[in-house]
């Protein structure tokens, strides 16, 4: 039986992954800050809004407006898409902001309740219909809520794993070295891919490399990939096994 992929959006990096992303996944992406996960999240968005998907944006890093003028910046027009009803944007900053109040229509009223963070992807994802993207940027700023308690957290990712995968959501959960060991192996444990963004150090130049450490129903690379960061956004450096 084949497998049906979708594309990263990111120029040459499928290659390496037997043609891309297994649909109806969840995978950790995850990387020191300035590392590109921001806009491997974005091109990922756009690979799958040009190709007729759906995709839901759970911003938490970032207000929308910011998110917006960088997706410009990578070529991804999200008015259009959300006028189109393609895109969602959550907005999970201005919740922890007193005062600020969010023109948007999904809005996480406490980034810091579970229960209000899944009810406003549930409700996005509800409007979308089954099959799509989503995109947590970032689940690490989720778990810095939860430092000393994990339980809740954990469940309340296994089932929204859960539900992503019944209704056939290709999932993308940034994370950071803010995650503490311990919780990180745990998140490793329940999805279904561990993409890694390295970045070294090599002489005086600085050099950057995706590590794919698994990734189901793939037969991938086992070295790391060396890429770039310019203006479109993150390019791999050598397209050819």
């Amino acid at each position: 039986m084949e497998i049906e992929r979708v594309g990263t959006g990111v120029p040459g990096l499928d290659t390496f992954m037997g043609g891309g992303i297994p649909k109806g996944i969840d995978v950790v992406v995850h990387g020191d800050p300035g590392s590109g996960k921001t806009s491997f999240a974005i091109q990922f968005a756009k690979n799958g809004l040009e190709n007729g998907e759906s995709c839901i944006f759970v911003e938490l890093d970032i207000l929308p407006g910011e998110l917006r003028k960088k997706m410009h910046m990578l070529g991804l027009d999200a008015e259009k898409y959300e006028e189109d009803g393609r895109l969602i944007i959550v907005d999970g900053v201005s919740g922890k902001r007193v005062g600020t109040c969010s023109r948007e229509r999904y809005v996480i009223k406490d980034p810091r309740d579970l229960n209000s963070i899944a009810k406003t992807i549930s409700d996005a994802r509800q409007y979308l219909g089954e099959g799509g993207r989503i995109i947590i940027d970032s689940w690490a700023s989720i778990a810095l809520n939860f430092t000393s308690e994990y339980r809740g957290l954990i469940r309340f990712t296994e089932a929204f794993v859960v539900e992503s995968r019944n209704s056939n959501y290709t999932t993308l959960l940034i994370t950071d070295f803010s995650v503490e060991d311990r919780l990180m192996k745990i998140l490793r444990h329940i999805a279904s891919g561990y993409i890694e963004f390295l970045t070294r150090f090599e002489g005086n130049s600085k050099r950057r490399y995706i590590l794919i450490h698994n990734l189901r129903f793939t037969s991938h690379v086992e070295t790391p990939i060396p890429y770039t960061i310019n203006s479109k956004g993150l390019r791999v450096i050598e397209s050819r096994l």
